[in-house]
């Protein structure tokens, strides 16, 4: 697999652990083992080989499990898609995923991770999908003050967290992404994609 580029496995039943083994593609820019009933740990070495090159991670709708926090992502960290949604894992949301500035989509649904909001993922300025349903995420749901974040975002899912506080009027404001804007032709999306390169 040291030159495998795109892999899925997607929608299987496959179970036990992602093989270390899985580290030595370091060319990956596409790997998805969702909806599996794959367990054990996320292996760090994974976020660390691929960093420049992996764009999508899906791992979600699994019996993955361990300590959240104890994934660091590089500085070089390339991901557009993050979805670690349906698993059991715990701890908070790494610092070092501040380091994916690049970061379209991130789901952590249906997990237990114990944390504040996220705020200081600002730098990821890509963001268009928040989702963070079903866990043990507490606190207010703030913001930088003297700079917007995420002016792309267009789908935020916060349910069921022990969120309190007062949601901010003019955060909400800024969430343009969300207004569909009328064309002749009808309603305007932007739809998200994520392209492969094949200069490797």
């Amino acid at each position: 697999m040291s030159r495998t580029y795109f892999f899925a496995t997607a929608n299987n039943s496959l179970t036990g652990f992602i093989p270390e083994s899985v580290c030595k593609a370091t060319y990956f820019q596409i790997l998805d083992l969702s909806n599996n009933n794959l367990s054990g740990t996320i292996p760090v070495c994974l976020i660390t080989n691929s960093s420049t090159t992996l764009g999508v991670l899906n791992l979600g709708r699994n019996n993955l499990n361990g300590t959240l926090s104890d994934i660091i992502f590089p500085r070089n960290c390339g991901l557009h898609i993050l979805d670690l949604s349906g698993n059991q894992l715990q701890g908070v949301v790494p610092k070092s995923l501040a380091n994916c500035n690049m970061l379209q989509v991130l789901d952590f649904r249906n997990n237990h991770i114990s944390d504040n909001f996220p705020c200081w993922l600002r730098n990821a300025s890509s963001l268009q999908v928040l989702v963070l349903r079903s866990n043990n995420f507490s606190g207010h749901i703030s913001y930088p003050r003297n700079n917007v974040s995420w002016p792309l975002l267009q789908i935020v899912d916060f349910a069921s967290n022990k969120f309190g506080g007062r949601l901010s009027q003019k955060w909400l404001l800024t969430m343009e992404k969300m207004m569909v804007g009328e064309t002749k032709s009808g309603s305007e999306l932007n739809h998200l994609g994520y392209e492969i390169s094949s200069n490797q």
